[in-house]
């Protein structure tokens, strides 16, 4: 369902945890869109020249155990009240979403296996999600979102059975 879905992935995991969930803000900041695989960029709209806002994040239940590990690309030069949520690192970017009210939707790109490294420096498989989120039409995010594999079992994840 997770992966499936075209909804909040935010309100969708604090279902799932029984409770609210904060973010961390990893590091953000501007990058060339040379910097991705060109899929990212051309899927909201922007070139190889481009540069573009990126943001990387975790979310974490009350206990402090992560629970996703997001991407987030965005097209600078849009004046969209969604690109401010991006500013605000405390709240988690789903939840402002919310917030705003906007006619919004989210196109999925890519459902599939990733890894899952943990602060030990192992990895496992886990199930990740890529969308788009849309705005009136127009692209503006790019997000790419891994599951903690002990909250989303990858066995169970519609993209991995």
């Amino acid at each position: 369902m997770l992966l499936a879905s075209d909804g909040s992935t935010t309100l969708l995991l604090e279902a799932l945890t029984g409770g609210k969930l904060t973010v961390d803000v990893l590091c953000q900041g501007r990058a060339s869109a040379r910097d991705f695989p060109p899929e990212i960029p051309g899927s909201i709209g922007v070139g190889a020249e481009s540069e573009l806002l990126v943001r990387r994040s975790r979310l974490r239940t009350a206990s402090g155990e992560s629970i996703s590990k997001n991407l987030v690309v965005a097209r600078q030069g849009n004046h969209s009240p969604m690109l401010s949520l991006l500013s605000n690192t405390r709240a988690p970017l789903g939840r402002g979403l919310v917030s705003l009210g906007l006619s919004q939707s989210r196109h999925i790109v890519a459902t599939g296996e990733d890894l899952w490294d943990d602060s030990s420096g192992s990895a496992e498989p886990c199930a990740y999600k890529a969308y788009v989120l849309v705005e009136q039409g127009d692209p503006l995010l790019y997000i790419h979102e891994k599951f903690n594999p002990m909250y989303v079992p990858l066995k169970e994840a519609s993209c991995c059975s």
